[in-house]
């Protein structure tokens, strides 16, 4: 084969994001879309759980249910953890009673509803073998996770003081 031949038959590759034309259907492989979909369930299945759980009144505790031990933080140093709550939080929430899920912990709660539209946003992706509605761009996922972790220390620091 000759040079000319190979040169004139590879199309020229545009790194310029303006010409992209969106999430290609066939994006992934099945190894990928099992994963996001398997990723999606399980990430549902965390909210079920708590569902399960009755919400400790006190706003804390409610992960006893399952089995764990307190909370260290509180029984090391009489000091609730950034996490205390969560569990409370996510079972408040998947009740519907979102002012009481906000109080057990705010960073719980967004987290919450960071794992609905995630797992949405991955099982559906996964099943139509494409992204969807958009690409997925790590910074995005990281902001997200950088402001639930903003609101977790915050809510933590302010129950200290």
């Amino acid at each position: 084969m000759s040079e000319d031949y190979v040169t004139a038959t590879l199309e020229p590759v545009s790194l310029n994001p303006a010409q992209w034309q969106g999430p290609r259907t066939g994006e992934f492989g099945r190894l990928e879309r099992w994963v996001m979909v398997v990723a999606a369930i399980g990430l549902l299945g965390l909210l079920g759980v708590t569902r399960l759980l009755t919400p400790n009144e006190s706003g804390v505790g409610t992960h006893r249910a399952l089995g764990l031990p307190p909370c260290g933080s509180i029984v090391m140093w009489g000091i609730p953890c950034p996490s205390c709550g969560m569990t409370t939080s996510w079972s408040w929430f998947v009740r519907g009673n979102i002012g009481r899920s906000w109080a057990a912990n705010p960073g719980g709660f967004l987290l919450a509803i960071f794992v609905i539209l995630m797992s949405t946003w991955l099982g559906i992706s996964g099943l139509i073998n494409r992204w969807w509605p958009v690409r997925c761009e790590p910074y995005l996922v990281l902001s997200i996770g950088a402001i639930v972790l903003v609101v977790t220390l915050a809510q933590w620091i302010g129950r200290l003081l």
